[in-house]
């Protein structure tokens, strides 16, 4: 797992809730730990703690 990726937007480990929010707008699914975005067939889904990414997946939707 590396912890150096980034969206093109700019959205990578460490960014915080708000920022994430000014570059990816409202996420479809927002829960306190988890923001899910839906992108056709893929779902992109932030995970946080400390009010900041700690993980990012991607993963195809069934």
């Amino acid at each position: 797992m590396k912890d150096n990726v980034s969206t093109p937007g700019g959205v990578s480990v460490g960014t915080g809730r708000e920022r994430a929010a000014e570059l990816l707008g409202s996420p479809n699914l927002q829960l306190e730990s988890e923001w899910s975005y839906l992108l056709g067939e893929t779902t992109f889904s932030l995970y946080f703690a400390d009010d900041k990414v700690k993980f990012m997946a991607l993963t195809k939707n069934l």
